[in-house]
């Protein structure tokens, strides 16, 4: 990972971190529990990334239970923000333009589903494994950040 790259990591996790954080001053419950979550895993990963962790350790790691929790009780997720992801929340990246227009609950359920596929990818491969763990992290990182911005961005537009 270059100097550039780590910066954008930081700064990125930042401003993410920091709209969460607006975000949970008013938050109860499972909604509190569930940004909690989010932003929890961003950190964790960012930190990884940064000190560049074993990818599977970092996995093993993220938590799913509010998520879980969320699903189990019926929660709607786009109660987090009715907005559509914008390009304010993927800073109009190229790599992230796919999302505009997604629900938060399309999302979230995205990340998700990405954070149980590669905790079973972890179990089930070993470490000569052609997986490459550390790119499916940035990826990941860099969709909750947008989760995050978006969340974020919603409750300080609004």
């Amino acid at each position: 990972m270059s100097a550039t790259d780590s910066l954008s990591l930081v700064t990125s996790a930042q401003q993410a971190i920091h709209a969460l954080q607006v975000r949970l001053a008013n938050q109860r419950g499972l909604r509190h529990a569930l940004v909690m979550e989010i932003a929890q895993n961003l950190e964790l990963l960012r930190q990884g990334l940064l000190l560049k962790a074993q990818p599977c350790e970092v996995i093993a790691q993220l938590q799913d239970a509010a998520y879980r929790q969320a699903l189990a009780s019926g929660f709607r997720f786009n109660r987090l923000s009715r907005a559509k992801i914008s390009a304010k929340s993927t800073a109009n990246k190229p790599a992230l333009r796919r999302y505009h227009g997604w629900s938060t609950t399309r999302l979230t359920d995205n990340i998700y589903h990405k954070i149980t596929h590669l905790k079973q990818l972890c179990a089930l491969s070993n470490t000569g494994s052609a997986i490459n763990f550390h790119t499916r992290l940035q990826n990941l990182f860099h969709l909750l950040a947008v989760l995050a911005l978006h969340i974020g961005s919603d409750r300080e537009g609004g």
